[in-house]
């Protein structure tokens, strides 16, 4: 991307771009090369849903994308019709948890190697080793930053865990 100053009486922007066979231009008044790009960067948000009624009621997104970013949002054990998988059981949770990461990153264009850093809430402690076994199996060779905290409650008792993702993609 290239950015001319063009000065009269007003002041103007051109932003050149060069993709792949295709040069386009585009002429905008009054904004400095750092606006135009967060104008570019929001015109390039991807928001990613799983479809549930929770995203549209509550106002958020499975995941979303941003340039070469993706933010899973926290990510419960949950199927598409509110089933809770893995019943008392947060390995089981925390495997299915992954399997739903995995689509929304493929969804936005990224993998689970892409993942930089990975945040996980539990209810209780003392269940931690099931769940860091579970995230072992996936990011055994990946190895993101990862935190594992305690929380006092999930917005439902049988949900054990919860997990956050965060990825980059190359490129």
């Amino acid at each position: 991307m290239i950015y001319l100053k063009i000065s009269g009486s007003k002041q103007f922007w051109l932003r050149m771009t060069l993709r792949t066979n295709i040069f386009s231009l585009q002429l905008t008044e009054c904004c400095s090369p750092l606006r135009l790009k967060q104008m570019h960067m929001k015109n390039n948000r991807q928001l990613i849903s799983s479809g549930t009624e929770w995203e549209k009621k509550f106002g958020y997104s499975r995941a979303v994308k941003q340039g070469n970013f993706v933010f899973v949002a926290g990510t419960t054990a949950v199927n598409e019709h509110g089933d809770v998988i893995g019943y008392n059981d947060p390995y089981q949770q925390t495997v299915y948890i992954y399997k739903k990461i995995k689509k929304a990153l493929k969804e936005a264009g990224a993998e689970i190697t892409d993942v930089v850093r990975i945040r996980t809430f539990v209810t209780d402690i003392k269940t931690w080793e099931e769940v860091a076994k579970a995230q072992g199996e996936v990011f055994e060779d990946i190895r993101p930053a990862a935190t594992l905290v305690q929380v006092s409650a999930l917005v439902n008792p049988d949900l054990l865990v919860e997990i956050e993702a965060d990825a980059l993609i190359d490129g």
